[in-house]
């Protein structure tokens, strides 16, 4: 089987708000970080049938 993985930086500021969001993924013909002005991510857990979600938006 097949694994890529997928890296996300998030820069906080003193409140924990994110200033700015960077990704890189391992297939990406770039390895270059891109910037991103949110993140929304949900994962399934089979095991305990919920739903874990992360969100991050960038102040304005």
């Amino acid at each position: 089987m097949k694994k890529s993985e997928i890296k996300f930086i998030v820069s906080l500021d003193e409140k924990n708000i994110p200033e700015k969001i960077e990704w890189v993924a391992e297939d990406s013909l770039s390895q270059d970080l891109k910037e991103s002005k949110s993140i929304s991510l949900s994962l399934w857990d089979d095991k305990k049938k919920i739903l874990s979600e992360l969100i991050y938006g960038r102040k304005r």
